[in-house]
């Protein structure tokens, strides 16, 4: 099993990281799906998305919960039927779940010169003018998995 890390944030926080490096038929041994999240699983069309979907399953049986523990609000905002809160993310190879006593949001995103074509949408792009193109990818990304964390919280 590919837990890549576990950080422990404080006592009431927890997150857990996934580099996803099995089969898409290896993910899905040992979970079993709602007859829903079945049926969403089978209409991802990238085997990388599928592949993101049940890490993230796996992620949760690390911590005791099943497919069945999770749901979702009309808005796309996951819970866990115990209320303790849940965050979860994934990114080609990554996915990440955070889970806390507290709100919380979490977000990983691969660093790619794509970030750069949208900066406008979501930083004044004016700040990294002189930086370097590695570093102006690494400050967008940044900023925006920052935003992506606190939009997932609030």
């Amino acid at each position: 099993m590919p837990l890549y890390k576990t950080i422990t944030v404080n006592s009431a926080t927890k997150v857990l990281i996934w580099k996803i490096e099995e089969s898409f038929d290896t993910l899905l041994k040992n979970i079993e799906l709602t007859a829903k999240n079945t049926r969403r699983l089978n209409s991802m069309k990238s085997i990388l998305h599928q592949k993101g979907f049940l890490s993230i399953r796996h992620l949760l049986a690390l911590e005791g919960y099943t497919d069945y523990d999770l749901y979702y609000d009309p808005n796309g905002k996951p819970h866990l039927k115990d209320g303790l809160n849940i965050s979860i993310t994934h990114s080609f190879i990554f996915s990440a779940i955070i889970l806390s006593d507290n709100k919380v949001g979490i977000d990983v995103e691969k660093k790619r010169d794509k970030i750069i074509r949208i900066a406008h949408k979501f930083t004044s792009v004016k700040n990294f003018e002189k930086s370097s193109l590695t570093t102006k990818i690494s400050k967008l990304t940044a900023i925006w998995c920052a935003k992506e964390s606190l939009y997932k919280r609030f």
